[in-house]
C-alpha cells in the first residue's frame, strides 16, 4: 500500500537530480531542505559517494528494487520512470557504474511490469544506446546489458529501421507535409 508514495519520493529525487545534471549544476551542490539534500548528507556521513552521482545511482537501485517486490501495480507509472531510467543510460557523463545500475533498473521495471517491446517503441534511442554500450563493456555489463535486452524482447527489424529512420530525421518533411 505504501509503493506509490515511495515511488513518488524516488521520481521526485531522480527528476530533480535529472534536472541539475541538464543544469550543468552538477557535483555535491543539492537544493538544501530536500530529500536528495538529506540523502546525500546520510551518504556522506556514510563514507559513502557524497555527489549526485552516487545519489542517482542508489535513487535508481532502490527504483528497481521497488519495481521488483511491486509488480504491476506501477503499469500505470512506467510512462513517468522510463524517461528518466533511460536518460540515465543515455547520460554520457555517467560513470559505468550509473549505467551498469540504470541498466539492471529498467530490465526489473519492464520485467515487473511486462510493458516488453513497448520501451523500443517509446523510445526509439533505446537499442542504439544499449548496443552502444554493449561495444565498450565489462564482462560483467555485457550479462546485465544482455539480460535487459532479452528481457525487453525481440524487436521487429522493419520497426527497428524505422525507429532509426526517426532518430536520423529521416523522412520527417514526408510525414509533416
Amino acid at each position: 500500500p505504501y509503493t506509490l508514495v515511495i515511488l513518488r519520493a524516488l521520481l521526485n529525487i531522480l527528476s530533480d537530480v535529472s534536472k541539475r545534471r541538464k543544469q550543468g549544476t552538477g557535483g555535491s551542490v543539492l537544493p538544501s531542505g530536500t530529500l536528495a539534500d538529506s540523502m546525500a548528507k546520510v551518504g556522506s556521513m556514510d563514507g559513502g559517494d557524497s555527489s549526485e552521482d552516487g545519489l542517482h545511482i542508489a535513487v535508481l537501485d532502490t527504483l528497481g528494487e521497488l519495481s521488483a517486490v511491486s509488480g504491476i501495480e506501477l503499469n500505470s507509472k512506467v510512462p513517468e520512470m522510463l524517461p528518466l531510467v533511460i536518460g540515465a543510460l543515455a547520460d554520457s557523463g555517467s560513470s559505468s557504474t550509473k549505467k551498469l545500475v540504470a541498466t539492471r533498473t529498467l530490465g526489473r521495471i519492464v520485467e515487473s511490469t511486462g510493458s516488453v517491446v513497448t520501451p523500443y517503441l517509446d523510445y526509439p534511442q533505446l537499442l542504439v544506446i544499449l548496443l552502444a554500450m554493449l561495444g565498450n563493456a565489462t564482462s560483467a555489463e555485457r550479462r546485465e546489458i544482455v539480460r535487459t535486452l532479452g528481457i525487453l524482447g525481440a524487436l521487429d527489424p522493419h520497426i527497428h529501421k524505422l525507429n532509426l529512420a526517426e532518430i536520423h530525421g529521416e523522412g520527417r518533411l514526408e510525414r509533416e507535409g
